[in-house]
């Protein structure tokens, strides 16, 4: 995924992994949801696509939904060059194509499908029938491995809502100390640095073990 970054929609799954995001989160993110100055992601809406693939913002179901994400240094350099390149008001608009026109609008479903193939093809994670061999819900069983490499702690982690292996008794423990939950981004931003994580793409890139499922 690190060393895949400059491959088309490759900023899209560092993103994913680097923060947790929702797939839909993910595409509905604005330039106006980052905040350069403090390092942080705001989450405010997410994707859906309504009858005929049309793609349009939704709120979140809860207040949980919305939330304040950091950016770690290792993205944050990507997101800000892509940022100066960009002439969209999206973080992941469409592209253009011969069936949907100009691009630089919302990601619909086939465009999407069509990204993602093709980054999993340039990146080598293609599995046998020449499928992608992950999805975007895999990607947030990687983040949660690297927040517990970091050091964060396990309710924090459980708290962005992300995946643990042992989510019944993760359960537990979150309903007897619930109080003490600490706050996500702090947890994140007060976390050591990985030494095998740099921002420059020639950097040996860390080995990050995505548990495979069927939630997409």
């Amino acid at each position: 995924i690190f060393n895949s970054v400059h491959k088309p929609f490759g900023l899209f799954a560092l993103l994913l992994l680097c923060t947790g995001l929702r797939k839909s989160e993910a595409l509905a993110l604005t330039w106006d949801d980052i905040d350069f100055d403090k390092m942080e992601i705001s989450v405010t809406k997410s994707l859906e696509h309504r009858s005929g693939g049309t793609p349009a913002f939704k709120s979140p179901k809860t207040e949980a939904g919305v939330r304040t994400v950091p950016i770690v240094d290792v993205l944050g350099g990507y997101l800000e060059k892509a940022k100066f390149l960009s002439k969209s008001p999206y973080v992941f608009p469409s592209y253009d194509s011969n069936r949907a026109g100009k691009g630089g609008k919302l990601m619909g479903d086939r465009a999407y499908d069509g990204a993602w193939q093709r980054y999993c093809e340039a990146a080598g994670l293609i599995d046998e029938e020449g499928k992608p061999a992950i999805t975007a819900h895999n990607l947030r069983h990687g983040t949660a491995t690297l927040m517990f490499e970091l050091g964060v702690d396990e309710l924090a982690v459980s708290a962005a809502g992300l995946p643990h292996p042992d989510d019944l008794e993760l359960e537990k423990i979150m309903a007897e100390n619930w109080d003490d939950v600490p706050d996500v981004p702090q947890a994140m931003q007060d976390a050591p640095a990985a030494p095998a994580v740099t921002a420059t793409p020639a950097a040996p890139a860390p080995v990050v073990e995505i548990a495979l499922d069927e939630d997409v």
